[in-house]
C-alpha cells in the first residue's frame, strides 16, 4: 500500500480478513469473535475516515454509535445501521475483553451484510471488497 493509505483503505482491509476467516470458517466459537471484532473495525474506521475527510474531530472510541452522532452526516448510512450500531460496537469491547463471551452467528452476519453496505456507500468500490485470487505463502 502507498503512503497515501486512508483510513477507508484499512476499513476495505478489514473487511477483507473478515471475509477470508468466514471463508474459512471451522466452527470456533473464538474464530467468530475475531470476524466480529474485524467487521466492528471496518466500520469504526469507515465512519471515521468520513469525519476525517469533513474535517470533523473524532474522539478516541471504539463506539459506533456515539461516533455516528458525532459524523454530523458526513457519513451515509441507513438507519437499520444505526439501530444496530449497538451490537457492532460490542463485537469490538466484549469480545476482547470478557472471557468466553461468544458471537451469535446471526448477528454476525446481519453485520457483515450491514458493514459492506456501509462500505460501498461511503466510497469503498465492490473490487476493493472482494478477496483477492493472487495469494503467496509466507513460509
Amino acid at each position: 500500500m502507498s503512503n497515501k493509505e486512508t483510513l477507508l483503505d484499512i476499513a476495505a482491509r478489514d473487511y477483507r480478513q473478515a471475509l477470508k476467516m468466514i471463508k474459512y470458517f471451522t466452527g470456533d466459537d473464538g474464530e467468530l469473535n475475531v470476524i466480529g471484532y474485524l467487521l466492528q473495525q471496518s466500520a469504526e474506521l469507515c465512519i471515521k475516515h468520513c469525519m476525517e475527510i469533513h474535517g470533523i474531530r473524532y474522539e478516541h472510541t471504539h463506539s459506533i454509535e456515539d461516533l455516528l452522532d458525532a459524523c454530523d452526516d458526513s457519513c451515509d448510512y441507513t438507519t437499520e445501521f444505526y439501530n444496530f450500531a449497538p451490537a457492532i460496537s460490542k463485537m469490538e469491547s466484549k469480545t476482547r475483553y470478557i472471557k468466553n463471551y461468544r458471537l451469535a452467528l446471526r448477528q454476525v452476519k446481519r453485520a457483515k451484510e450491514l458493514v459492506e453496505e456501509l462500505l460501498l456507500a461511503n466510497g469503498a468500490s465492490k473490487s476493493d471488497l472482494e478477496l483477492s485470487t493472487n495469494t503467496m505463502s509466507l513460509f
